[in-house]
């Protein structure tokens, strides 16, 4: 299966009693390894095909719970296919959080009987992006002319973007371990 930029879109839904907590759809734009990595770059973006395919999927098994479903386009009969599917928080979901939609108090107020937040609609055009893994797809799409190097630095030029495990307030978590690796380097 060949699938057309961007890759593939995911639907999140939690079901309580048949019924959608709140729903979500995303586009992963690049992959590294191209196809069947993980996600690199992200962008929210509300699309119903999806959502109506991921809810019929759902009803159809009669989940239950936190779900997310990922679809591929088919270019030779352009139809969506579903590629995986899981019942689990997701690498996005730093993005969600940011976005406006802040699933896991959702869930955890469900659970514990208190008032749960409406999620019904979320901040679109975030991004989440993951920068070394997104340099090494970039390397790895650019010998396939499939992105130039202004394409990928274009694509990154958003006001809104998430960097995962990285918050100006609290910056060491990340920033840790990469002055640990220099200063290794340095002491050699």
């Amino acid at each position: 299966m060949r699938a057309a930029r961007p890759a593939s879109h995911l639907c999140v839904r939690p079901h309580v009693r048949g019924d959608p907590l709140f729903h979500y759809t995303e586009k992963v734009v690049r992959r590294f390894p191209k196809n069947n990595g993980q996600g690199t770059y992200h962008i929210t973006a509300w699309d119903p095909e999806i959502a109506e395919l991921g809810l019929k999927f759902f009803r159809g098994i009669n989940f239950r719970g936190l779900g997310n479903v990922e679809f591929k386009r088919d270019l030779r009969d352009n139809k969506l296919k579903i590629i995986e599917c899981n019942p689990r928080f997701t690498a996005a979901h730093e993005l969600l959080v940011r976005c406006g939609m802040d699933i896991s108090l959702a869930i955890y107020n469900h659970l514990t009987g208190l008032p749960v937040p409406h999620l019904n609609s979320y901040k679109q055009g975030m991004t989440l992006w993951f920068p070394y893994r997104d340099f090494m797809a970039y390397k790895e799409l650019k010998p396939l002319n499939e992105i130039t190097l202004g394409q990928w630095l274009k694509s990154l030029i958003h006001t809104q973007q998430v960097v995962p495990h990285f918050r100006w307030l609290d910056p060491m978590p990340t920033l840790a371990p990469f002055l640990l690796s220099v200063k290794g380097r340095i002491l050699k």
